[in-house]
Parts: structure tokens; C-alpha cells; sequence
């Protein structure tokens, strides 16, 4: 049942629509909540790193078996989480936000614990993945690797926010 005020759901912050069971959701989908939140963010932040700096640096000829391969690692996943967004009743705010910078914070920093612990990947080599190795002024690597997180993590929460506008606007016209 729902109380009769004069300010609006999106006035108060509350997006009822979206939610099936009234106002109040329980822990277990608060944290559903988060954790796709930052699930939606970090995936497309990765898609667009490896497409956009490892994909075409080490693939020149994007043919065959290695194209294959590629897609079914982020292209994939980076269509059903858009297409989830767009079909799904979860509810997106740009303050979540904060969530995903807090994942992406906290992966910087044990990258930096990794090579200061002069850790190895599966290869032998003193390197996480190919491309994020801190060289010898690992300062400025941290502070652009930071920078570029945090500015794809708010584009990406960006994007997702307005998928979300985009269902709520055509959920609102074709009910009437």
C-alpha cells in the first residue's frame, strides 16, 4: 500500500516503479543492488580498456579463432549487461557511483602492493596483465591509472543512467 504525499517518488529519491515490493527492500537485495552496480560498471569500464588499448595493439589482423575468443571475453558479456539493463526492473542512480570507484580504488591499490611485493604473474614476469606494469616511476602510472578508473567509472555509470531514463521513459509511454 502506498502513503499519498504531495513530493514526488524521484523528489524524495525513490524510484517505486522499480521496485515490486513497495518501498522498503530487504538487506539480501540491497546487496544484490551494490554488487551489480558495480558489476554494470566495472564491465564496461574493462571492455573499453581492452578494446580500446590491448585489443587492436595485440590482434592487428582481427581475424579467425583469436576474434572469437575475443569477443566471448568482453564483447559478450558487455552486450548481455547492457541488454539486462535495458529489460530488467533494477533501479539505477548516479550516486552508485561510489560503489564502483570504491572496487576500482581498492584494485589500484593492491596492484601497487603487488609490484611493491615484487609479486609474478603465471608467466614469471613482474606484471598483473600486459599493459598495467608501474615501470620505474610507479607514482604517475598509479595517479593515470586512478584518473583513468575514476573518469571511465563515471562515464560508465553515465551510460548505464541513461539506459535506465531510456526503459523508464518507454515503460511510462507504452502503459498509458
Amino acid at each position: 500500500m502506498r502513503l499519498e504525499t504531495t513530493e514526488t517518488d524521484e523528489e524524495r529519491g525513490e524510484d517505486i516503479k522499480d521496485v515490486q515490493y513497495g518501498n522498503e527492500l530487504t538487506w539480501y537485495h540491497k546487496a544484490f543492488w551494490i554488487m551489480y552496480s558495480i558489476t554494470a560498471n566495472v564491465t564496461l569500464a574493462i571492455a573499453a580498456f581492452y578494446y580500446g588499448y590491448f585489443y587492436f595493439r595485440e590482434n592487428p589482423d582481427n581475424r579467425g579463432v583469436g576474434l572469437v575468443s575475443d569477443l566471448s571475453k568482453h564483447a559478450f558479456a558487455t552486450l548481455f549487461l547492457l541488454l539486462e539493463t535495458l529489460i530488467s526492473g533494477i533501479p539505477v542512480l548516479f550516486s552508485q557511483v561510489i560503489f564502483p570507484l570504491i572496487f576500482t580504488g581498492s584494485y589500484m591499490v593492491f596492484t601497487v602492493i603487488f609490484w611493491l611485493a615484487e609479486g609474478k604473474n603465471h608467466a614469471g614476469k613482474k606484471q598483473i596483465y600486459e599493459g598495467i606494469t608501474y615501470g620505474i616511476i610507479p607514482a604517475g602510472y598509479v595517479v593515470l591509472g586512478a584518473f583513468l578508473f575514476a573518469s571511465t567509472q563515471l562515464m560508465s555509470q553515465l551510460a548505464l543512467w541513461g539506459i535506465y531514463k531510456l526503459r523508464r521513459r518507454f515503460c511510462e509511454t507504452s502503459s498509458g
